[in-house]
């Protein structure tokens, strides 16, 4: 008996495990003999024993994507796409190409995008542009792919919420069940988040980037030279565009003492090896309110220092009112329009020095966890060389396209100083 093939092309998946996933369920459609889903390419090949009514199977395939929350459309391809094997990430990397199309030497590698930076925007860059085949590579200088969200952002910090959520639920307890003092073993705690972020980075990043045969993963600190030039650590690449996707850190205020101290920031504080008794956090934004609220369910004596009037003060009143009643509740404590004015070491502690008007005062915690905003990863870049400008806050300046004051430069992501959402910065 024959087959008919039916292509879908497939939005919106995020990773090689949700090729796998519609791959199961393409497979369990009536008239399915089988489907195989690549995430390279984004298309789903189904074979389907004939005789059969093709446009009804469409439809049912259809469904049966948008049931786990993507979204398909029928798409018409040559024999040529049609994939022999499976393993798609199996097939070799092609060399990248000089401008006249022809094969370059590694060592002067010409590439159509160089992409700086391995974070969602550079990933989802380097991805699309392999999709409409091009050659793409994709920089990264530290020790691990992956931008801010799966390494010291999203991931690790919403893992801890959760835990710290378990653990704040037995010990209040609920209707019916009596609360408890639950045994907390802080290492393992540690030990998971770990973990979880290391098999999530391999599976969002490292493999996704083998995946794609158009991508390739040049490692060292890069550094723009101008006229497409890029160093990379000891080479120097070409690239016909370049998207620059550095991303953003936490940003340290001047405050007297603070260098002094110890200070905490965003990453650190998720890495302390055992839980302090007190903490004090200066900023009442986003981020110092999430990891403020786990370390006080915790158990962690936590209290917030905001110089705005209301933490919160980019959101409106209404959630700013809100939020400070719930998290009161949970026993944090709130000092806004307070100015921290200068930091010292104690026994045991920190000592902030803070004011409100008139008045002045002291608090004193065991640690300090510095959560008052962030900075762009432009130091020792090359944008000067290469002709692009920062804007007043020091963050990358950009047009409705993503297009630098260089017209073959883009830059997107946190460095851009855009919301700083993983989703924004995919998009």
């Amino acid at each position: 008996m024959s087959e008919q093939q039916i292509t879908l092309r497939i939005e919106g998946m995020t990773c090689l495990d949700c090729a796998r996933t519609l791959e199961r369920e393409l497979g369990k459609v009536e008239g399915v003999r089988g489907a195989e889903v690549s995430y390279a390419t984004g298309r789903a090949h189904v074979a389907a024993a004939t005789p059969v009514d093709a446009e009804k199977l469409t439809a049912a395939l259809v469904q049966a994507v948008e049931g786990q929350g993507y979204r398909a459309v029928p798409a018409d391809v040559g024999p040529d796409e049609r994939p022999a094997a499976r393993a798609s990430s199996e097939r070799p990397k092609p060399a990248a190409r000089g401008r006249d199309g022809a094969s370059a030497h590694e060592d002067d590698a010409d590439y159509d995008l160089v992409v700086i930076g391995t974070g969602a925007a550079g990933m989802a860059a380097a991805i699309r542009a392999s999709e409409l085949g091009a050659t793409a590579a994709i920089v990264e200088g530290g020790e691990v792919v992956g931008g801010t969200c799966v390494n010291t952002g999203c991931i690790p910090s919403k893992y801890l919420i959760e835990a710290a959520q378990r653990f704040h639920d037995a010990r209040r307890g609920a209707p019916g069940i009596a609360a408890c003092e639950p045994a907390l073993a802080w290492n393992e705690v540690l030990r998971d988040k770990r973990e979880l972020v290391g098999a999530l980075r391999q599976e969002k990043y490292v493999d996704v980037i083998d995946a794609y045969a158009g991508v390739t993963l040049l490692r060292g600190r890069a550094e723009l030279l101008g006229g497409g030039r890029v160093r990379i650590a000891e080479r120097v690449v070409r690239g016909g565009k370049i998207v620059v996707a550095t991303g953003a850190r936490p940003a340290v205020p001047p405050i007297n003492g603070l260098e002094l101290v110890d200070a905490l920031d965003s990453t650190s504080v998720m890495e302390l090896e055992r839980l302090p008794s007190s903490l004090v956090v200066l900023g009442g934004g986003s981020i110092g309110l999430e990891l403020g609220q786990a370390f006080s369910r915790f158990g962690v004596r936590v209290v917030v220092v905001e110089a705005a009037d209301r933490i919160l003060p980019s959101e409106t009143l209404g959630v700013s009112e809100t939020l400070t009643k719930a998290l009161v509740t949970d026993g944090m404590e709130f000092h806004v329009g307070t100015l921290a004015t200068r930091v010292e070491r104690i026994e045991g502690g920190v000592r902030l020095h803070v004011s409100q008007g008139s008045l002045a005062g002291i608090i004193e915690a065991e640690r300090l966890l510095v959560a008052t905003g962030r900075r762009p990863n432009v130091e020792a870049t090359g944008l000067e060389s290469a002709g692009v400008r920062l804007d007043p806050r020091g963050f990358i300046a950009v047009d409705e396209y993503m297009r630098t004051s260089n017209p073959d430069v883009f830059a997107a992501g946190d460095v851009t100083g855009g919301p700083g959402y993983v989703y924004v910065a995919a998009l």
